[in-house]
């Protein structure tokens, strides 16, 4: 997952999902909500929409069960995929000590 984000030792990957845990809070993120952890689809594979099928299919399974779904990403190039999903930005900035820029996300349920 560092490598994937761009940082560096374990310590530094540690600090930057602390902060985002604390943004979740600060934006009312609960445990009612359910947390969309990783959908990640390899270059290849992008614009075939396996992307779009992983998350209908979560999206799907939320709405049925009445429960709301958060997530973050660090890939501000993911924003406007999400957004044509049902999902709204809750927040978006940048770490402080990486530079690393985040949108953190909220889709209510439509169940």
């Amino acid at each position: 997952m560092a490598e994937l984000i761009g940082v560096g030792p374990s310590a530094a990957m540690d600090e930057v999902f602390g902060f985002l845990a604390e943004r979740r809070a600060a934006v009312g993120v609960n445990d009612d909500h359910w947390y969309l952890a990783v959908i990640v689809a390899d270059d290849p594979l992008k614009d075939t929409g396996l992307g779009r099928a992983l998350l209908s299919a979560k999206v799907a399974e939320a709405d049925a069960a009445g429960q709301a779904i958060f997530f973050e990403t660090l890939a501000s190039r993911n924003v406007p995929f999400y957004r044509r999903n049902g999902f709204e930005v809750v927040e978006a900035g940048t770490h402080p000590d990486s530079g690393l820029e985040y949108s953190l996300f909220l889709r209510s349920t439509t169940g």
